[in-house]
């Protein structure tokens, strides 16, 4: 018969598991496919059209005003590189499935929206 201590300690094993899921969701380990669905195109488009006009929003007249192009830019930089990381994963992934992916590559330029509307 276990010791009460073993008890606690498998206990507490299992519930710092089940945080952990609940925390972060099941993810597939390296080399295993990732069977979670990709957001919509348009889900997309519309977070980060939201995401740069809140940016912008936020920094304009601030003090972080004046590096307001460099940040955005920053900004670009740091979902381009996971997109394209998350791109060529896909690519090797889906590739032996047929499957295409959907998203463009090329990031548009954060100041083309707010240009455009002035």
């Amino acid at each position: 018969m276990p010791h009460q201590t073993d008890i606690q300690e498998e206990t507490a094993v299992t519930s710092a598991i089940f945080d952990h899921l609940a925390l972060h969701g099941a993810t597939p380990g390296p080399g295993e496919t990732d069977h979670r669905p990709l957001p919509q195109p348009d889900e997309v488009e519309v977070a980060m059209a939201t995401l740069f006009d809140t940016t912008i929003g936020l920094l304009t007249g601030s003090q972080l005003g004046d590096n307001l192009e460099e940040m955005l830019w920053s900004l670009t930089s740091i979902f381009h590189r996971r997109l394209t990381h998350i791109q060529s994963s896909s690519m090797t992934t889906n590739s032996r499935s047929g499957k295409v992916w959907p998203y463009r590559t090329a990031p548009r330029s954060p100041r083309s929206s707010s240009s455009a509307s002035s």
